[in-house]
């Protein structure tokens, strides 16, 4: 990656980005798989946000963030344990990041997991295992501080993959999220299905259109006024060729908005209001 000539280290395949503060930073492994790091897109500055623990090596981890509270938290997923990663809170000096054994997580999936946070708990879509890529389905809800927690909730309807590039879906609380791409087999054949997932009910909830290209691993972006979802980029193919195409999925409807809503306010208006206009005007009208 490198914008406006500035080099920056970003190692393809694991960036995952949130909101903080009304600005928007991008958590990304770093290419040596040692620490997790934090870029600021408007200014062009970074940082290591914290670093991995070294008694496990996580090979091709997922990463997640959870900016719901007032310390923003990122998770490494994968190779049999969630790390929970934050920051020091001393100048120049990056956190460590605590890890918590997961033994659902140590075979299949173990490697490219996706994954998501919803109300403190990580989910986990699909991913391979390290030694042979064989993919799953499966989904995992995990207690991220709660040793070998991780529950496997349903499957989604489409085929296994690994690679999934997720993206939250900014509406109703973010209980949806796209799992965008990503390879279907062993010799990493990759495909162009978005499907929708509802955390909340733990079941897939439709698809959004596909990708004319198919790849894993690209930067996805919701756009929550025109409800799509624009994808940039990826692996195309296992031999590691780079997909240049950029790309819109729109999302189906009612994910966002209801084509039919349960009350009609002219037919069913509120019983108790507020305040009756004709017995109390208010003394300084617009």
């Amino acid at each position: 990656l490198n914008p406006t000539n500035i080099n920056i280290d970003v190692s393809a395949g694991w960036a995952s980005s949130t909101t903080l503060s009304g600005d928007t930073f991008i958590y990304y492994l770093s290419s040596a798989g040692t620490h997790i790091r934090k870029l600021n897109p408007a200014t062009l500055e970074e940082e290591v946000f914290a670093e991995l623990n070294v008694a496990t090596v996580q090979a091709r981890p997922g990463i997640c963030v959870d900016d719901t509270g007032a310390t923003t938290i990122v998770y490494s997923v994968g190779n049999g344990e969630i790390e929970r990663c934050v920051p020091s809170g001393l100048p120049e000096t990056a956190g460590p990041c605590t890890p918590v054994t997961q033994v659902e997580l140590e075979a299949l999936p173990a490697c490219d997991i996706a994954c998501a946070v919803y109300e403190g708990d990580v989910y986990t879509f699909g991913g391979a295992n390290c030694t042979n890529n064989e993919p799953t389905n499966k989904v995992f809800r995990c207690d991220p501080d709660v040793q070998d927690s991780c529950t496997g909730i349903s499957t989604w309807s489409s085929s296994p993959r690994y690679g999934i590039r997720p993206v939250k879906i900014d509406c109703f609380n973010d209980q949806y999220v796209a799992l965008v791409g990503g390879s279907v087999n062993k010799d990493g054949d990759t495909t162009g299905r978005v499907d929708i997932y509802d955390m909340e009910n733990g079941q897939t909830a439709g698809s959004a259109t596909g990708l004319g290209t198919g790849r894993r691993g690209a930067v996805t972006v919701f756009d929550p006024v025109n409800e799509q979802i624009w994808v940039f980029g990826g692996v195309d193919s296992f031999t590691g060729d780079c997909s240049q195409e950029i790309e819109v999925s729109v999302i189906p409807s009612g994910i966002c908005f209801t084509d039919d809503p349960t009350m009609d306010p002219t037919i069913d208006p509120t019983t108790d209001p507020t305040s009756d206009p004709t017995t109390d005007p208010t003394t300084d009208p617009t």
